[in-house]
């Protein structure tokens, strides 16, 4: 199945699951305090590159899940971002402008996934690293924050810096974004 295909059938998923309780009820349209929505990609305020001059940082973070929180979002993946650090956008599109130096790649996961934990304990979202974090989730009106990350660059050739990425939170690894892995 191709990606377009993919997205397609999810679409069609979500939308026959937002009909269908979670109980398995099937009593028809859901109200919005149970109705399941998740968003598969996040960048919120773009937390990732927290810190950097030119990203609007603390503001557009909690505007954003302000706005999460307002529209009842149910769960999201946070999605860190290997490579963002390497890629520049222009006439041609994104393409990586370098490569990483040694632990580079790890050294900025570490920082992203501190960052991303201090923005899930200080805007009172839930950490969730299993599928009955999102039920458990909805039920108490809260956001379920499941940890992603776009691109492998972070494990540099070391398949056990997985072991690590499960122990942080992790439960799902793009292996490549934009920039090519060896």
């Amino acid at each position: 199945m191709d990606r377009r295909g993919f997205v397609k059938k999810s679409a069609i998923a979500a939308f026959a699951a937002s009909w269908v309780s979670l109980e398995g009820k099937g009593n028809g349209l859901l109200s919005a305090d149970e109705f399941l929505s998740f968003d598969f990609h996040a960048h919120p305020g773009l937390f990732f590159a927290k810190n950097i001059d030119s990203v609007s940082g603390d503001a557009a973070l909690a505007k954003t899940i302000a706005e999460m929180k307002e529209g009842k979002l149910s769960g999201a993946f946070f999605s860190l971002v290997a490579d963002w650090k390497l890629i520049k956008i222009g006439p041609d599109g994104v393409k990586p402008a370098r490569s990483f130096a040694p632990n580079e790649a790890w050294n900025d996961y570490t920082n992203q996934v501190q960052i991303l934990k201090t923005i899930i304990q200080h805007h009172a979202l839930k950490l969730a690293t299993r599928g009955s974090d999102l039920e458990s989730s909805l039920k108490k009106n809260e956001i379920a924050a499941y940890l992603s990350c776009e691109g492998g660059d972070f494990l540099e050739g070391q398949v056990d810096r997985l072991e690590k990425m499960y122990e942080d939170g992790v439960r799902s690894v793009q292996l490549v974004h934009y920039t090519p892995m060896n």
